[in-house]
């Protein structure tokens, strides 16, 4: 008898092992204010948000739910997404992914050839999921000054990461790429994982934004106030959307028409230095108040 029990007891042992191998991992995560989870049916995806995205992980009840589960024979595309968005249902197809999901039920199926790139896959999905939220990815860096969120965009090498070291003990939400989103009647900036040069984030922070700045490094500081075309044009340079259709173009379109109606937009030439809290202080401030 007690050798059947030792049998059993062995049997049971090992059919739990099995289950729990195959039982997904999870974790949960909030980015742009939108909490969700993620499961795999593996570790490595998880490990990597731990290690990367600790900052960003969240108690919050999600409101998305992310499947991955790791394929070998997705084919290879071009690294140019494919997007197809109908009413509440979207498919995207990325480069060794296959992302399929329904926004009311709020799962998003993901198919991947790639076990780490876990933050390629966020950054595209949020890049197109934030339009539909009245919100947008935007290249920029951004800083807490006076109470409110500075945003300072620009392309590589005008200055984003320059501006960040300049923050002199002021928060800095990133200095990369920041997430926009409408709350309220108010547009806010959160801070993303998608960092530059300045390096990983380390507090997931957010505040009302006070006014957006097109940056361009200069020997002096001046800056103009732009109209809403102008602001437009400028922030279609410096959009992240990976993947585009007639559809998200037409809703960033919106997006931008009331954001820049919301928000003032400047062109901003400014120098290396400490300087430059200085001159906004004295120059945009008062503008803003």
């Amino acid at each position: 008898m007690a050798h059947l029990r030792d049998e059993v007891r062995r049997m049971c042992l090992s059919l739990y092992a099995k289950q729990s191998i195959r039982m997904p991992k999870k974790i949960n995560c909030s980015i742009a204010g939108i909490p969700f989870s993620i499961y795999s049916d593996s570790n490595e995806p998880i490990q990597w948000l731990e290690e990367n995205l600790h900052a960003f992980i969240s108690k919050s009840h999600p409101i998305l739910k992310f499947y991955l589960q790791h394929k070998k024979g997705i084919h290879r595309l071009s690294q140019l997404p494919e997007v197809k968005w109908e009413k509440d249902s979207f498919e995207i197809r990325l480069n060794g992914f296959c992302i399929n999901g329904n926004i009311p039920a709020g799962k998003v199926h993901v198919q991947t050839r790639h076990r780490w790139a876990v933050g390629e896959l966020l950054r595209t999905f949020f890049s197109i999921y934030l339009i539909k939220r009245e919100g947008f990815l935007l290249h920029a860096s951004c800083i807490m000054h006076k109470g409110g969120a500075y945003v300072f965009s620009g392309p590589s090498q005008s200055g984003k990461t320059t501006i960040a070291r300049l923050a002199s003990g002021r928060p800095v939400l990133t200095d990369e790429s920041i997430a926009i989103v409408r709350r309220s009647g108010t547009y806010r900036a959160f801070a993303t994982p998608f960092y530059g040069e300045f390096g990983m984030i380390n507090k997931n922070i957010n505040g009302k934004i006070k006014a957006l700045f097109f940056i361009e490094k200069s020997n002096r500081f001046s800056h103009e106030r732009l109209t809403s075309l102008n602001a437009h044009l400028e922030l279609f340079k410096n959009i992240i959307l990976r993947g585009r259709n007639i559809m998200l173009i037409k809703d960033l379109f919106n997006t931008f028409s009331k954001f820049t109606n919301t928000v003032p937009c400047f062109k901003l030439s400014f120098r290396n230095g400490h300087g430059i809290w200085g001159y906004l202080d004295e120059n945009i401030t008062p503008i803003l108040s």
